[in-house]
């Protein structure tokens, strides 16, 4: 699913997302409406805040496989049990 339909499917996910990450909701509408790309490491905590319904490989479809080449192996996009930590780490600036 992409991030804009899942957004949409309940009344204040867009500003519980942006809250979650720490990202206006601008942003998040940026991100949803595809204005903007959806960072590296925010890719893996929206996957994981959304319990796997949109996946990285939606977030970023164009790179998703050279920046999460582990993603290959999997035909379906589960959340990962490690999305948070390794995301954590990946925006810290």
């Amino acid at each position: 699913m992409d991030l804009r339909t899942y957004l949409r499917a309940e009344r204040g996910r867009a500003a519980e997302l942006a809250r979650h990450l720490g990202v206006t909701p601008t942003t998040v509408n940026e991100w949803a409406t595809l204005r903007k790309p959806v960072r590296e490491c925010y890719a893996p905590l929206i996957e994981g805040w959304s319990h796997g319904a949109v996946p990285r490989e939606v977030l970023r479809p164009l790179d998703w496989h050279i920046v999460w080449p582990e993603l290959r192996l999997r035909s379906v996009a589960p959340a990962d049990t490690c999305w948070q930590s390794l995301a954590a780490a990946c925006c810290i600036q």
